[in-house]
């Protein structure tokens, strides 16, 4: 009989930190695991650091790719050895803290109709460090998050936990080469199988040699998967500018002031036409909307301070109860790294 949960690790040249994210999962408080690290043909001493290591831990399973595909197929073969009924992600520069996969597994088992769950993150520093607050999801909701991801950038892909059944009826990982957990995770919350824990799960690194720093080509692959998601959601095909404009505004970049007013509109009416959604979580996306509006005027309206006034004229029908207290959106201040 196998373990209950793999861990699954896809590495390219990640000896600078790879032994540290191993320990991170050695140190578990649930022991009941696997942890598969595929080896995407370094070319550093990635291997021989799994190899080590797996010597004296026999739950510590390496596999060898002599070309590299990247790391969403690379996390494919691994999957396809799993033998743990939950998979747990964790990139080779990430930490997990000592009771991240017991808390998770505890959570899908208290929760049978979920079959995914991510939770709150830590940023830390090259040398282990941690810095900033702690960072969660904008939504406890599949279907809040449906509609806020495409406009808050809010999941690490290091927090996910999933039944290996399920990620195996998602067909793994799309084929791209950064942003294939983008997808999982709006294919995740369509389903409704995706949950959320306050507690943090993993604490993220952030170096220059982080290929979600490739800004260009994280950009050019998160719109083709958002506009296939809108389109579901909306059962209308967007055009290419609307749907860039949505995600730049989630993403703090420049955007002229009455497109973006134009793509949050068409966004919100969308939204309250989905007859899916509970009071509760009309009432979360109304406020989520009406912070987003604030936001892209405070980064934009130096840009374009002249048509401010015209932006805000667009508040006056929402309707926000007057003592709303919420901690800021993910994202609220603008990049740092």
């Amino acid at each position: 009989m196998g373990p209950s949960v793999t861990v699954l690790t896809a590495v390219r040249d990640g000896a600078g930190y790879l032994a540290e994210t191993i320990e991170s999962i050695r140190a578990q408080s649930y022991e009941d695991w696997e942890h598969v690290i595929v080896d995407d043909a370094s070319t550093d001493g990635t291997a021989d650091i799994v190899a080590a290591v797996a010597r004296d831990d026999p739950r510590i399973c390496l596999i060898r790719r002599t070309t590299s595909g990247g790391p969403y197929i690379a996390a494919n073969e691994g999957l396809s050895r799993a033998l743990g009924r939950y998979v747990v992600l964790i990139d080779a520069d990430d930490l997990a803290p000592v009771d991240r996969i017991g808390l998770q597994v505890s959570y899908l088992e208290r929760n049978p109709q979920l079959r995914a769950c991510t939770g709150s993150w830590r940023s830390i520093d090259e040398t282990g460090r941690v810095v900033g607050d702690k960072r969660s999801p904008p939504s406890h909701s599949s279907r809040v998050l449906c509609w806020a991801l495409p406009v808050v950038a809010g999941i690490v892909h290091s927090s996910l936990c999933a039944e290996r059944s399920a990620l195996v009826d998602l067909g793994g990982y799309a084929e791209l080469s950064i942003s294939a957990d983008y997808s999982m995770w709006l294919s995740l919350a369509r389903r409704g199988w995706l949950g959320v824990l306050e507690d943090v799960v993993v604490d993220y690194r952030k170096h220059d040699a982080g290929i979600s720093t490739n800004t260009e080509l994280l950009r050019t692959e998160s719109l083709g998967i958002l506009a296939d998601h809108m389109a579901e959601m909306t059962c209308s095909r967007w055009a290419p500018n609307d749907v860039g404009d949505l995600w730049d505004i989630g993403r703090w970049f420049p955007t002229p002031l009455a497109r973006g007013f134009d793509s949050l509109d068409r966004w919100e009416r969308s939204w309250r036409a989905d007859r899916q959604l509970s009071l509760e979580e009309r009432r979360e996306l109304r406020r989520l909307a009406f912070r987003l509006r604030l936001r892209h005027i405070r980064w934009n309206h130096g840009r374009e301070f002249a048509r401010v006034a015209s932006g805000m004229l667009r508040w006056l029908p929402l309707q926000v109860e007057p003592r709303w207290r919420k901690p800021p959106l993910v994202g609220d201040s603008p990049p740092r790294d």
